[in-house]
């Protein structure tokens, strides 16, 4: 075993604690960086969850709008089928009506 003397022993353990406390220093940097990224992002977080409440709030305004459209549009359907009974109700009488018509008039013409 080789030994040595304690002046280069005494300097390699002075550069080994030298560079424990600039790994530490550096680690305080990273951590308080890592703090404030933490902080930031605490508060994406919390204006990604007032989005997220007003969207929802949005899409419940969107749900009653869509029902309200469907109750419009049964109500339309519902006329729909009313005026089309009419109209072939009345398509008949108009045929007669102008079959008679036609022929007053050709009476009065010839």
């Amino acid at each position: 075993m080789v030994r040595m003397s304690s002046a280069p022993l005494e300097r390699r353990v002075y550069n080994l604690e030298n560079e424990v406390v600039a790994i530490y220093d550096q680690l305080s940097e990273h951590k308080t960086i890592l703090v404030e990224h933490g902080q930031r992002l605490d508060g994406i977080d919390g204006r990604l969850d007032g989005i997220d409440g007003r969207l929802d709030g949005i899409d419940r305004r969107l749900d009653g709008l869509t029902t309200q459209m469907d109750v419009l549009v049964e109500a339309v359907s519902r006329h729909d089928d009313r005026f089309d009974a009419m109209d072939a109700k009345f398509e008949g009488r108009f045929d007669v009506m102008d079959a008679k018509l036609d022929r007053l008039l050709d009476q009065r013409g010839s």
